[in-house]
């Protein structure tokens, strides 16, 4: 099903010859059974977690660079995306077929923590992680992907490295960086 829906997208968006050969790397991707997980249930809150953090992985495996307020979609073609940019698109397109509304259309690393998220201590892989870079207020987002070895691996848009934006990156879990964690509202 997903496969379908992937494929219309791309009927509709490219129509030039040019576009045919991405049609098939991204079937391959889709393919690959360690990221989507076709058995969890879309509408429910782990659902859409899941599909939100396979969605983040797939900005990572293209050339994405950093662009402030950026939301440029998938599939890819010259990706630019900011922090909050990305994590909004992986949650619009991890809900696309579900009961679920995000509620609001554009928000900021610090209006995604302090409106449309719930705090959580213990984040689940799709939710939420906030962080500073200056010690004062939320400014930076991404996705959490796991904590493994004192160490809180997440995927996120930044201009830390200039070889590639979006990517997975870590921070020992008691770096003053990070802020909280956050698990996404709906309607």
């Amino acid at each position: 099903m997903r496969k379908i829906l992937f494929i219309l997208l791309l009927s509709f968006l490219f129509v030039s010859c040019e576009f045919l050969p991405l049609v098939d790397d991204i079937l391959s991707i889709i393919e690959e059974e360690n990221y989507y997980d076709e058995t969890l249930d879309k509408n429910s809150l782990d659902g859409i977690r899941q599909n939100a953090l396979w969605y983040a992985k797939e900005y990572c495996k293209y050339d994405t660079v950093y662009h402030m307020s950026g939301q440029d979609v998938i599939p890819p073609r010259a990706l630019r995306v900011d922090c909050s940019g990305m994590v909004i698109n992986c949650y619009k397109y991890a809900i696309s077929n579900t009961d679920y509304q995000l509620p609001f259309t554009d928000a900021s690393a610090y209006s995604l923590f302090s409106q449309y998220t719930t705090p959580t201590n213990a984040p689940q892989p799709g939710d939420l992680i906030f962080l500073t870079y200056t010690g004062g207020k939320v400014g930076h987002v991404g996705i959490f992907v796991k904590e493994q070895g004192g160490k809180v691996y997440f995927i996120d848009s930044s201009e830390a490295d200039s070889s590639k934006a979006v990517q997975q990156r870590s921070y020992l879990k008691t770096d003053s960086k990070i802020v909280g964690y956050g698990v996404m509202k709906f309607r």
